[in-house]
């Protein structure tokens, strides 16, 4: 392996580029051209069609990734500026119908007046549907363990509504 590859120059599959090698069959990554000192933000890093990866600095590219937390699909969100908080909604459940549990329907609706989250909202939509709204800093750098970070502190705040609204039954996602 030569220098340039040790430095991250150039990193491909093998250790020399053979002519002999197919199109496609290589990974190039190209991402210390520039060196920066520092970790690297969520969102620096991007691959192109043709498998190469570099980096931008400034990242201008939002990051939106999904995941189920408790048998509810979240979707979260971090804008490409570094001064924006991070973003994750669901949809929760829904509100029971009086024929299905008149006591659950009450029980709902009053977790829902009542709920106060510090860093989000609860709400009822169109449809009967509860959504949840969060939003937090994350802290810089954006590092992934930061954004994952942020988005465990955000759930904890979220977790005594869920287990709430699963007693109640309506904790339902669709």
């Amino acid at each position: 392996m030569d220098q340039a590859a040790r430095d991250h120059d150039h990193v491909g599959t093998a250790a020399s580029a053979d002519a002999g090698t197919p199109a496609g069959a290589q990974t190039v990554f190209n991402t210390f051209s520039a060196r920066r000192d520092g970790p690297y933000e969520v969102g620096h890093l991007s691959v192109s069609s043709s498998g190469h990866v570099d980096v931008a600095y400034p990242s201008p590219a939002p990051v939106a990734f999904d995941f189920v937390f408790r048998g509810v699909p979240f979707h979260a969100e971090l804008p490409g500026d570094l001064d924006a908080p991070l973003t994750m909604s669901a949809v929760l459940g829904v509100l029971p119908f009086s024929a299905e549990t008149l006591a659950g329907r009450r029980a709902t609706l009053e977790i829902l007046s009542l709920a106060k989250p510090a860093r989000g909202s609860l709400g009822l939509e169109a449809g009967g549907r509860i959504r949840a709204n969060f939003s937090a800093a994350v802290p810089r750098p954006r590092t992934p363990v930061t954004v994952v970070a942020t988005v465990s502190c955000l759930l904890v705040d979220l977790r005594p509504y869920l287990d709430l609204l699963a007693a109640a039954g309506a904790l339902r996602p669709r």
